[in-house]
């Protein structure tokens, strides 16, 4: 190199007058014990601007790659201090200028992109303006961003000339300048490059291009920068749009970017639960359409049948692609996603056919509900495979650690797995009246239940339920806490499938069952007797509502006092349905109460 060596970052600012010894000595110290880099050091300790130290860059780059000497770049640096000159003025003012340049010093895409304009043969036009372009991307890839700045420059001109023609080539290339700026963090100017590059492509009317995708990348990129996420989040939404507009799928790199970059932006987004509608989010992933759901609604509710359910029994929707959308629909209403990631997971999943996990490792994107599991799976299966080598195929013990690892896979909502482990499990266990351990095969009953109520699969959880309610029975005897709780969960299940009248046949048998173990007035009576009273309010049998609401009121009020939860609940329940049929007495004893101050 001619000239010397080349100067460091410090040495260059030093010299130039931009910092102080005393200010650089401490930024080195902070530097080094901080382990970062000094220009870092240097900007956020405002000592200096983002672009005075990117401008020492860039001339620390002219020097390593052109050759020019440390005591040039110190005296471009000056005039910039002194006159406000960028890069490339300051080159020029000191004689560094572009047709002295040494070309064996340049990069080899830099050279490459020249000898290409010179076999061109053209220097003018849009043919010429692309090649600038070229030179100033191998410029950029380079660090060589004032040099690039300069070609895009040069090319923007070229192009203005031509317009409305090369109106999309002038967007294109606007955006590099506006990139570029986002590099050195020059993010007003970026901004403005950007509503530019906007303007153009708005002119030639065409939102649905590649280019358009380009500048909604660059925007979202611009707005991560500046800690915007909402905004980036909006930014690769319509990007995604535009690219499906195209008719471009997860085999396109720039869309699995894209949504990689907004699952990204949108966990840096604090955002309530979304209670995403199952049917809302088919439709949105273009699975079903409004009549077809009309049609599993309309089925469903003759049926008795649950809305996921009907989809499958009409081969609306396949068992899989049912099994995704459930599974993405908790996520989403537990505020581990937004609706619009999982919308995008049961699109391409239906589209690619891979499960969520794959579609989740294909867009980099990680549920707590699903990490926070990841080390009790593996030992739950470490625990399983062990049993598997020890024992004979059908022992229940490997029957009971089927049900461990199907309970956390349904945790971390992979349904599929834990569905085909529960069948697995109750295929070695048998019929309730074999098992070895009633309390293990007790629980994975329940779990199974809770499973299977999860998945709206009604039939099922009350087969479950009733075979449960046997173990219990046989456990416990039919006089017990956890038989009657075992009906009540049954009483449950037919309320989900909308049949409140078998429900409240069950309620009835847990009240006797109550009532013979606590009495007629006991607190543990309050929940069947407020659940009995739901169902006949379903049923519109508002007196016998009233009646079992009544007495849960009178038992809360008694042993919990006015202002509890419970009181408050059910006094709420008494007041409506009095009022709906007119029972003044009961209204002017529950407003006496009230206004006398035992309940608020």
């Amino acid at each position: 190199m001619s000239g010397g060596s080349i100067k460091r970052l410090g040495d260059l600012l030093l010299e130039a007058g931009f910092i102080s010894q005393f200010d650089l000595e401490r930024a080195v110290d902070i530097s080094r014990k901080s382990f970062q880099a000094l220009g870092k050091v240097l900007v956020s300790s405002k000592m200096l601007s983002q672009q005075t130290v990117n401008d020492a860059l860039e001339m620390q780059k002219v020097c390593k790659i052109e050759g020019m000497s440390g005591s040039l770049a110190v005296r471009a640096l000056n005039q910039m201090r002194e006159h406000g000159m960028t890069v490339n003025d300051a080159l020029k003012a000191i004689g560094w200028q572009n047709e002295q340049f040494r070309h064996s010093k340049d990069p080899e895409d830099v050279i490459a992109a020249k000898a290409e304009l010179r076999d061109q043969g053209t220097y003018q036009g849009l043919l010429y303006a692309m090649q600038l372009v070229k030179i100033g991307e191998a410029y950029q890839n380079n660090g060589l961003w004032a040099r690039a700045e300069m070609k895009y420059d040069e090319a923007v001109l070229v192009l203005e000339e031509s317009l409305p023609e090369s109106a999309c080539e002038l967007a294109a290339t606007v955006r590099k300048l506006g990139t570029l700026a986002v590099q050195q963090r020059r993010f007003a100017e970026a901004r403005t490059y950007f509503e530019q590059a906007q303007l153009c492509l708005e002119g030639t009317g065409n939102r649905s291009s590649e280019e358009f995708f380009s500048l909604l990348s660059a925007l979202a990129n611009l707005n991560l920068s500046r800690r915007k996420f909402t905004d980036a989040e909006k930014n690769l939404k319509e990007g995604v749009l535009v690219l499906e507009s195209l008719g471009k799928t997860t085999e396109d790199p720039r869309l699995v970017e894209a949504i990689k970059l907004y699952a990204s932006a949108s966990q840096m987004n604090t955002r309530e639960p979304d209670k995403l509608a199952l049917g809302e989010l088919l439709i949105a992933a273009a699975l079903l359409s409004e009549e077809t759901l009309k049609k599993a609604l309309d089925y469903g509710k003759e049926s008795r049948t649950p809305l996921g359910r009907s989809l499958v029994t009409l081969n609306l929707v396949s068992e899989e692609d049912l099994h995704t959308a459930l599974q993405v629909q908790i996520l989403v209403r537990n505020g581990e996603m937004p609706a619009q990631l999982g919308i995008w997971l049961v699109r391409y999943a239906a589209g690619t056919g891979k499960n969520l996990d794959e579609m989740l490792d294909l867009f980099s994107v990680h549920p707590k509900s699903r990490d926070m599991y990841s080390n009790e799976l593996k030992e739950a299966n470490d625990k399983l495979h062990r049993l598997e080598k020890e024992l004979p195929h059908d022992s229940q013990d490997i029957g009971y650690a089927l049900g461990e690892v199907a309970r956390i896979y349904f945790m971390r909502q992979q349904w599929i797995e834990a569905d085909l482990l529960y069948k697995r499990a109750f295929g070695i266990l048998g019929g309730v009246q074999q098992a070895s351990s009633p309390e293990t095969m007790l629980r994975i009953m329940d779990q199974y239940c809770e499973f299977k109520a999860a998945e709206q699969d009604f039939d099922e959880t009350i087969r479950l339920s009733k075979l449960a309610m046997q173990l219990r029975a046989k456990q416990f005897g039919q006089v017990s806490i956890p038989y009657a709780k075992g009906i009540e969960q049954l009483a449950m299940h037919f309320c989900n499938k909308d049949d409140h009248q078998t429900a409240i046949g069950c309620y009835d048998r847990a009240l006797i069952v109550r009532e013979k173990l606590y009495g007629t007035d006991d607190r543990e009576l309050i929940s069947c007797l407020e659940s009995k009273g739901d169902c006949c309010r379903h049923l519109n049998d508002l007196l016998d509502a009233i009646h079992m609401w009544q007495r849960g009121y009178d038992i809360a009020e008694r042993d919990f006092g006015p202002q509890h939860d419970t009181t408050k609940r059910l006094r709420e329940k008494l007041l409506e349905a009095a009022g709906l049929i007119g029972d003044d007495e009961l209204l002017r004893k529950l407003d006496s109460a009230s206004r006398s101050g035992f309940i608020l």
